[in-house]
């Protein structure tokens, strides 16, 4: 019987490990925002993640932008909720995301109120 018990918990060990391993890397983002006086405005982005629990961290850069900082990041099932800014200016938006199968997607939205609505796929690994 406790044979049965270390390989149920050893199991779900595995599978929590690669759940979050699948979150663990480089992302590449597009999509766009929606602006009155240009229609929608293409945009990438990039996020590089470091899963472990329920907490993610790491950095997202929109475009050619500055790098910025994750911060207070949440897994909770396949939702991702994370802000992102600077030490020195704080905390300049906030991004919930869904994960679904190998895409986050979802919106990214400043302080100064623009949305942006993107999908981000897994870099491919260099081998």
């Amino acid at each position: 019987m406790m044979k049965k018990i270390a390989i149920v918990v050893l199991s779900l060990a595995a599978a929590a490990s690669a759940a979050e391993s699948k979150l663990t890397g480089i992302w590449n983002g597009t999509g766009g925002s929606e602006s009155g006086q240009y229609g929608t405005v293409p945009v990438t982005a990039e996020l590089t993640l470091l899963h472990a629990g329920n907490t993610v961290t790491g950095t997202f850069r929109m475009a050619q932008g500055m790098v910025m900082k994750i911060s207070s990041g949440v897994v909770s099932g396949s939702k991702i909720t994370f802000a992102v800014g600077t030490e020195k200016e704080g905390v300049l938006g906030t991004a919930v995301l869904t994960q679904n199968g190998d895409t986050l997607q979802g919106k990214v939205t400043s302080n100064q109120g623009e949305v942006y609505e993107l999908v981000f796929t897994p870099r491919p690994t260099e081998r």
